[in-house]
């Protein structure tokens, strides 16, 4: 009787349990369904200046699809700092930002760096190749608190283990093998750049552990700006580098590291320029780093000018004036200003900005703007020094007429065209404010106008930019 009753217990259980399975299965089945009906989608943080149509394109996706699946009434009304949501994404969750790359990094330097899986930043960023990774490209990367985002934390010497580097930083050794995806602590290269969790006061470049970092300014590189490029260092270096063809000349900083600057030509055809940075100490330890960076359009807009001499815009009056002007070689090697640019007139009133692509009496436009063109609005014709320096040519020029250049030390140059009388000689010392000439309207002119330039090793730049800003600008470098 005990045995046909525990048997019959033992029938009911197990019916039981049969049940109870089918049910969870059924509720896990129905689970399924619905997740697959409504997937979890990532949310992309809309950036000043973007549309739907930006968006599409950057994810891959119709413009449709993102107005059905965020039930966008008016398309049109999306503003910075909304959400959207971005279909077409499974498996990748949680709110997506873009993030620029800085010069130093690299597809394996910002996976470990931000903890994402291979798989999910290629697919989320359609990465063919990692030498689609250039310093200037813009990723899209998972938002995380910048206290969670690891760090290149150390470069282990010769001598040293995993587990040394850990004891001398107090970090787990298990967060170094993670983190840097080692298949073990004996898993280590010579002079590789680990990363870890940031350490209060310890800065840390991945190109070399002779250097706390790189910076570039603006990035990605842009038509006719100013570039500045600061490196933090662990010891007084000897550093050199290129940009393009463009040498880089670099000068300690009061705030300790060193700089340089590098102008953009302002016709330059956007897309790909090779940049590189070297170094060595006292004790001959050196490191040498080479990277592409993206140069953008500077999105200038068309004028046209009518009524110059046609001979000014002759090929041999450009020629001449280009070689003379090629032959002013050498610049101060300090620098000799400390305060931003001021205008060089009483009244800026401004007639033509830089960078403009110009047409001459009606011609194509093969010409663009290398200065500001201020017209006469104060009482006066004064002409005055924009900032401390040296000048280092006066004279006549078939296009920029009667011209002064001012050299202030480090490659930079102001120049000051179209005067009607030049008042300082090559040699002489100017001061900020002094006067140094008169408007006028010899040259390529229709009236009487300064023309005024801003030159980076005999590149013009925007002259807006050194009256906005301090140069260099290393505060929160």
């Amino acid at each position: 009787m005990i045995l046909k009753m525990a048997t019959s217990y033992r029938l009911k259980f197990f019916s039981f349990i049969l049940l109870f399975a089918a049910l969870s299965l059924a509720f896990l089945n129905t689970r399924k369904v619905s997740a697959q009906e409504s997937p979890p989608l990532p949310v992309y943080i809309v950036q000043p200046g973007e549309t739907l149509s930006v968006i599409a394109v950057r994810f891959g996706i119709p413009i449709e699809e993102i107005i059905r699946v965020n039930e966008l009434a008016d398309p049109n009304a999306i503003a910075a700092g909304s959400q959207i949501r971005i279909p077409g994404l499974e498996g990748v969750e949680g709110t997506l930002v873009p993030e620029t790359v800085s010069f130093g990094n690299n597809l394996t330097s910002l996976i470990i760096s931000h903890h994402f899986p291979m798989s999910l930043m290629v697919k989320l960023n359609r990465i063919t190749s990692p030498g689609e990774i250039y310093a200037g490209s813009t990723l899209i990367v998972p938002q995380q608190d910048p206290d969670k985002v690891l760090a290149p934390q150390v470069s282990p010497r010769d001598t040293q283990s995993l587990l040394d580097v850990a004891a001398q930083n107090k970090v787990n050794p298990w967060i170094y093998e993670l983190s840097n995806n080692l298949e073990g602590s004996w898993n280590l290269a010579h002079s590789q750049i680990l990363f870890g969790p940031k350490i209060a006061g310890q800065e840390f470049s991945p190109i070399s552990p002779l250097i706390n970092g790189i910076e570039i300014s603006p990035l990605p590189l842009v038509q006719g700006k100013t570039t500045e490029l600061f490196i933090k260092t662990q010891a007084p270096l000897q550093v050199t580098g290129t940009l393009g063809e463009q040498e880089l000349s670099f000068s300690p900083l009061k705030s300790g590291g060193y700089f340089a600057f590098a102008g953009i030509y302002a016709l330059a055809t956007p897309g790909l320029y090779p940049i590189s940075i070297e170094g060595k100490t006292t004790e001959g330890q050196d490191f040498k780093y080479s990277q592409q960076i993206l140069l953008v359009p500077g999105n200038y807009p068309q004028e046209y000018v009518v009524g110059v001499d046609a001979a000014t815009i002759e090929d041999n009056a450009i020629q001449s004036e280009n070689k003379i002007l090629a032959e002013i070689r050498g610049s101060e090697t300090s620098q000799l200003w400390d305060v931003p640019f001021s205008y060089p007139v009483d009244e800026p009133c401004l007639a033509s900005r830089f960078g403009n692509r110009r047409s001459y009496n009606l011609g194509e436009y093969y010409y663009y703007h290398s200065g500001l063109d201020f017209i006469v609005c104060a009482n006066n014709l004064n002409i005055y020094a924009a900032a401390p320096g040296i000048v280092k040519f006066t004279g006549e020029l078939p296009i920029r007429g009667n011209f002064t250049l001012i050299d202030h030390g480090l490659g930079v140059y102001s120049g000051y065209a179209h005067q009607s009388e030049i008042l300082v000689h090559s040699g002489d010392r100017v001061e900020a404010g002094q006067q140094i000439g008169v408007i006028g309207n010899t040259g390529r002119s229709v009236g009487p106008h300064l023309h005024w330039e801003i030159w980076i090793n005999h590149i013009p730049v925007d002259p807006f930019d050194w009256l906005d800003r301090g140069y260099p600008d290393d505060n929160t470098k």
